[in-house]
């Protein structure tokens, strides 16, 4: 623990050395939220709806989506990578500590700092939709929302690391990754909500793990979901988890095999 303790704020205080870089990327992140944001709000009509959603639901979505992406969105891909390809990764092994939990740890804190800096967002979201974030607010629908949350991290947390472990067979697995943020973009809600798509569409994305790193959470705490669709859904997430950790430990194992060194 008392290890843990001391990578953790020595990956803070990291983050907070190169904090211009990281709320540049913030910035970033908030622009191609609010891009699409202005585009449906323009076509939703004004007292109307839009794919049964009103413009204040729509509002509350995109800030939602602000607060759920900082704790499931990770980058262990570029990291894995980097220490596969400069060799790094052969002196991470030899430390008193496994290689993945010295990894999250690092990204936990970047993930602490990010929080902090988006603060004043979450505020300013709850100040102004409040009201029709908690319209259909219970208990229930706020623990659901949690442990989707949570779920949706390690989701997306295994297939950075996925991506990250195929730098053992490939030089680069940049091209991929490319191709993998493009589908979050459009199959996890992040384009627009997943109810604005046909529903051949819908269909296919509630099978696919791209929505539990996103929508899923929203859907729950705004109230979106029926009972069946909530059971359904928490089931393809698990089976998901599942997979895709039995997965990873199987790249990592063998891709150890292979591994040597070079570069630094």
């Amino acid at each position: 623990m008392r290890k843990s303790w001391i990578i953790l704020r020595q990956s803070f205080i990291d983050s907070t050395a190169y904090g211009s870089v990281t709320l540049v990327w913030i910035l970033v992140a908030m622009l191609e939220i609010l891009v699409p944001l202005v585009i449906w709000l323009s076509a939703t009509p004004v007292g109307g709806s839009f794919g049964g959603f009103t413009k204040s639901q729509l509002l509350a979505y995109y800030a939602l989506m602000t607060l759920v992406g900082n704790f499931t969105f990770w980058w262990l891909n570029f990291k894995i990578e980097e220490d596969i390809r400069s060799g790094d990764l052969s002196n991470i092994l030899l430390k008193p500590i496994s290689y993945f939990r010295y990894r999250l740890l690092n990204q936990l804190a970047d993930k602490a700092f990010s929080f902090l800096a988006r603060i004043p967002i979450f505020v300013v979201v709850f100040i102004f939709f409040g009201e029709v974030i908690f319209t259909n607010f219970t208990l229930l629908s706020l623990i659901l929302s949690i442990i989707a949350t949570l779920l949706g991290s390690l989701i997306y947390m295994l297939i950075s690391a996925m991506f990250g472990l195929f730098s053992f067979w490939i030089t680069s697995t940049r091209g991929f990754i490319s191709i993998y943020f493009f589908s979050v973009y459009l199959l996890s809600g992040e384009l627009a909500p997943l109810a604005f798509y046909p529903t051949w569409f819908r269909d296919l994305t509630s099978l696919l793990p791209y929505r539990y790193v996103l929508s899923f959470p929203i859907e729950l705490i705004l109230g979106k979901l029926s009972p069946t669709a909530i059971v359904t859904g928490f089931i393809v997430e698990a089976s998901w988890l599942l997979g895709l950790a039995f997965l990873v430990n199987l790249l990592w194992r063998r891709g150890l095999r292979l591994y040597q060194a070079y570069g630094k």
